[in-house]
């Protein structure tokens, strides 16, 4: 977000600036221009929603036991990560590739 020039951080009562967490940041309406609706509702029901399995409170507060890492649920947040973080640098070289194809053909 701070890349595309959203402000992520505000100031308290002492006026100390702080980082916006990730409970407020995924329901600022800026985020809608970064993830589209369906990543957007998986990252809120996995990490932060009550309703949801609320995993980034759970494991931040010791609240998952070891055999809850090795379920499904953990395997798709590993999944959804690996997606997030492979998936710009995949469109990227699709880019660079197909471009390299375009200036070859000519």
């Amino acid at each position: 977000m701070w890349r595309r020039g959203i402000i992520t951080s505000g100031l308290d009562d002492s006026g100390i600036q702080n980082e916006h967490n990730l409970n407020s940041t995924l329901y600022r309406p800026e985020i809608t221009s970064i993830f589209d609706e369906n990543t957007l509702f998986d990252l809120k029901c996995l990490l932060v929603e009550h309703a949801g399995s609320n995993l980034r409170n759970r494991m931040a507060h010791g609240l998952i036991n070891d055999g809850e890492f090795m379920s499904p649920l953990m395997s798709y947040i590993w999944w959804l990560t690996l997606r997030l973080c492979c998936l710009p640098i995949l469109i990227h070289q699709q880019r660079v590739e197909q471009s390299s194809s375009s200036t070859d053909a000519i």
